[in-house]
């Protein structure tokens, strides 16, 4: 180690000077981070049902935080919504699901008045491939992309 050139050099055997502090954080770290870039205060939200670690997290335009929040809670299956005057982030689990008992819900108002009714939304809503960019931090830190598409999309709506 050429500690006569570099200053941190004695500091190497602990963590380079960019290895030992470039790590992984946590999502709910990173989520909190572009919620109080955004303004917001610490007491207006909670991330505390995150679960998942981010390797890195590159914001290179402004944006809103939402925008920012978005690529993630795509990647890392998350929602976000309001609770008692908070915003609050969790990642979804299945596991969590209560069943309803059919026999407590009542008759809806539709012909065949079931409870339940399924509304199928528009063909033209729907996203016909989904691009995703990222940098790899285990192979030299090269950039990488992915994409898949809907057979037949005609990539008019990208995500």
């Amino acid at each position: 180690m050429r500690e006569g050139l570099w200053a941190d050099g004695p500091s190497h055997r602990l963590g380079h000077w960019v290895t030992g502090r470039v790590t992984a954080g946590s999502l709910a770290e990173v989520v909190t981070e572009i919620c109080l870039r955004s303004g917001m205060a610490l007491e207006e939200i909670d991330t505390s049902r995150l679960f998942g670690l981010v390797d890195g997290y590159l914001i290179d335009r402004v944006q809103t935080a939402r925008e920012a929040l978005q690529p993630l809670m795509q990647a890392y299956g998350f929602d976000a919504y309001e609770s008692e005057g908070r915003v609050v982030f969790a990642s979804r689990d299945l596991a969590s699901a209560t069943p309803i008992d059919p026999g407590m819900l009542l008759p809806g108002d539709g012909p065949d008045r079931a409870p339940i009714e399924r509304i199928v939304g528009r063909r033209t809503s729907i996203t016909d491939a989904v691009r995703l960019g990222f940098v790899q931090s285990e192979n030299e830190y090269r950039v990488g992309a992915a994409q898949a598409r809907l057979p037949g999309g005609n990539l008019i709506r990208v995500s």
